[in-house]
């Protein structure tokens, strides 16, 4: 264990190595499947900085929770020309829903957003929205678009089953996201790989469909792509 810390050396950014809970944050990397050059590459790190400044990265006037008991897996967000344009958070380990003071969470209480910021696509493939000969995966959660970007996929992850739609327009329709709309689908080859429990969970199913209708629409070649085993 202590030879695969120090090759996530980077990620735990100068944290205690022995410390129980950067443990956990490298155990669900490695679950994850994430190398130590692919977490370099876009950044993601353990947040080490004080209370005041992850208040300040979420716009909070308080954190929600007690920072001293947590460790903070920082994901950043970049537009299209490499511009920061926010910060998200995995929660380690995760709250309890009784020690929870705040409805900024996301994700099963995992994960802090910041406030008054809309969530967005997290795109990792770059300038590919009008080369419609490159398939794009589309999948749900940061670290899971991290493992498929390692496999050489160009993807693009939401944070959630319905982070695709933008808010409803003025006929009561919800366009696609933003970071979405720009790329061009006619001819392309999409694949949706969203949980395995899409089948089982009637909203993440919905989701799914709503989604694939949406890029069905644009011409795009949509191809669900579905597995068995563990849970993610």
């Amino acid at each position: 264990m202590e030879k695969i810390r120090d090759n996530y050396t980077d990620f735990i950014n100068g944290h205690d190595h022995e410390d129980v809970i950067v443990g956990m944050a490298i155990h669900d990397i490695l679950q994850s499947g994430i190398s130590s050059d692919t977490l370099k590459t876009f950044g993601v790190k353990l947040f080490n900085g004080t209370k005041e400044k992850l208040t300040e990265n979420l716009n909070f006037n308080t954190l929600p929770i007690d920072f001293t008991k947590h460790k903070f897996i920082e994901f950043p967000y970049f537009n299209q020309k490499g511009k920061l344009l926010f910060y998200r958070y995995k929660i380690l380990p995760p709250p309890a829903k009784d020690t929870i003071t705040s409805n900024y969470f996301s994700a099963n209480n995992r994960y802090l957003h910041p406030k008054n910021v809309p969530s967005i696509p997290y795109v990792l493939s770059k300038n590919i929205q009008n080369k419609t000969n490159i398939p794009v995966w589309i999948t749900e959660g940061e670290k899971k678009g991290l493992k498929l970007f390692q496999h050489h996929r160009s993807v693009i992850a939401i944070s959630g089953v319905w982070m695709f739609n933008s808010s409803e327009d003025a006929d009561g329709i919800h366009p696609l996201k933003y970071e979405l709309d720009t790329y061009k689908w006619k001819g392309r080859t999409v694949y949706l790989g969203f949980d395995n429990d899409v089948w089982t969970n009637h909203g993440s199913k919905l989701a799914i469909f709503g989604l694939a209708f949406k890029l069905f629409q644009k011409r795009a070649l949509v191809k669900i792509i579905t597995w068995e085993g563990q849970k993610g």
